[in-house]
């Protein structure tokens, strides 16, 4: 898959592939231990190639000076209620080690544009509410 530039020269996005859903599993299981929630975390390697596959699920990797240090998952959402469309972040992780480097708000900043791009409306994310970072 091809790098988008960002505004950092040393950091990349970079879509998935289906073929990238082993690594998209050691995201979200790193985003567990995280959370504190490991044991949550039950989505296997061909579940998340399916979702990949079908379109039923996204996910983005931030790329720092050629090795992934980050991700996002989202997929697209409606509302009946609202009438508005959207993309709802699921999974969103910066490795400890380049924490505090802006990573997380470059992938936010794509995100964002993404979303204008395709017409949505809202963007979507939850965190735990100890969570402050």
């Amino acid at each position: 898959m091809p790098l988008t530039r960002t505004t950092n020269a040393d950091f990349d996005i970079r879509h998935t592939s289906p073929d990238d859903a082993h690594l998209v599993v050691r995201y979200m299981q790193k985003l567990g231990v995280y959370q504190k929630m490991a044991d949550k975390i039950t989505a296997t390697e061909p579940q998340i190639k399916r979702l990949l596959s079908d379109g039923l699920g996204e996910a983005i990797f931030g790329i720092y000076k050629g090795e992934i240090v980050g991700f996002a998952y989202f997929c697209e959402k409606s509302s009946a209620f609202t009438g508005r469309s959207g993309l709802y972040i699921d999974g969103f992780f910066v490795d400890d080690q380049v924490r505090n480097l802006g990573f997380g708000k470059i992938i936010m900043a794509y995100l964002c544009k993404l979303a204008l791009g395709r017409k949505c409306e809202v963007l979507e994310w939850g965190v735990l509410d100890w969570n402050a970072p």
